[in-house]
């Protein structure tokens, strides 16, 4: 591999960065879904990047009550294998 850059985003309004991220569809791969949401978050194709490697481990997080809406307990998780890094 020759030089690559690797992607965080900044988001809007916020001082934090991350990921582009997001949820599997039903019938829908990893793969598939992490192409779909990088495409949809950032502009990014799939023919612009390249997959490095994948985690083999479930990779979970809870949501902060400041993010609750309407008192409702909102917990996010990402699925196997999820965290996916990628050169472009």
């Amino acid at each position: 591999m020759t030089e690559s850059k690797f992607f965080w985003a900044k988001r809007n309004g916020k001082d934090a960065w991350q990921f582009p991220q997001g949820g599997i569809k039903k019938g829908e791969s990893i793969e598939l879904a992490m192409y779909r949401e990088l495409k949809e978050e950032t502009g990014i194709g799939n023919a612009d990047v390249e997959i490095l490697g994948r985690t083999k481990t479930w990779h979970y997080y809870d949501v902060s009550k400041e993010f609750n809406k309407k008192g409702k307990s909102f917990f996010l998780q990402g699925p196997t294998t999820n965290l996916v890094p990628l050169a472009f």
